[in-house]
């Protein structure tokens, strides 16, 4: 896979390719979620490491006092499949999907040029891509991608917290979720996946480099995240993949017969 910085080709990331790419898509189109195996993405574990050893350097988030991230704004060609850097580099969201940081429009560290080239950030960002336009159909040919490397950091009596804290529904209609390295023993760090307040669907703790689909059929969350003694510090990181579009601009897509058969 070459290493390109400023623009991904489409080969990063194949799903045709992908082990168990049909129970995947076929669950997004079924449930409006699906949860991602680790071999999906077919890294070696030297390129695991090197993508988890970056998220050591991040620098803190200015919005939140126990995160660090930093964010990768593009632009996805639909057609070709090529992902482009895009030059506003600007993050916001809705005061109604998130009530803490919504309404405003933050301005993150960039993503450093030798973490786009690595393979695993490459194979994890173009499969994505390549799960959300297998399950969906897209009403526009140049769509906005935005990409969120971030660590949560915590200590016993101090707890961190993804933004928005409780169940919601992003803006953004498409949202991949990947962990992508946790400290042992963290409390919390768990995905809930519900219908409703009162009809929660799934619970799961990811594994590093699994994965969760998410849509707006669903509401979800992360638990709070909290080191698991006195005088330890507890960590999760994560990557999001993210479509930056109105709900209106892709529709689902019935996956194939086969694809479905095999779910």
């Amino acid at each position: 896979m070459s290493k390109i910085v400023h623009t991904f080709e489409p080969s990063s990331g194949t799903v045709q390719d992908a082990n168990g790419a049909g129970e995947i898509v076929a669950a997004i189109y079924e449930r409006g979620w699906a949860v991602i195996a680790q071999g999906f993405y077919a890294l070696q574990e030297s390129e695991k490491a090197e993508l988890q050893t970056s998220y050591g350097v991040l620098n803190r988030d200015p919005y939140g006092d126990t995160r660090c991230r930093s964010y990768f704004k593009a632009t996805l060609d639909v057609d070709s499949g090529r992902l482009t850097r895009a030059e506003d580099q600007t993050y916001s969201q809705t005061y109604k999907a998130n009530p803490i940081d919504g309404g405003k429009v933050r301005v993150f560290d960039t993503i450093d040029d030798e973490v786009l080239a690595m393979t695993a950030f490459q194979r994890l960002v173009m499969s994505n891509l390549a799960l959300m336009t297998a399950s969906y159909i897209f009403k526009k040919r140049l769509v906005t991608i935005g990409v969120h490397m971030v660590r949560y950091y915590t200590e016993m009596g101090k707890p961190t917290f993804s933004s928005p804290i409780w169940l919601h529904k992003d803006d953004e209609p498409l949202v991949v979720l990947n962990v992508i390295n946790e400290s042992r023993g963290l409390v919390g760090g768990d995905t809930v996946l519900a219908r409703d307040l009162k009809s929660v669907e799934r619970v799961v703790h990811l594994k590093p480099y699994e994965g969760a689909v998410l849509t707006k059929k669903l509401a979800h969350m992360v638990t709070p995240m909290e080191a698991p003694a006195e005088a330890t510090i507890g960590f999760r990181d994560i990557l999001l993949t993210t479509l930056e579009e109105a709900d209106d601009v892709v529709q689902p897509n019935e996956p194939a017969a086969d694809w479905r058969a095999a779910s």
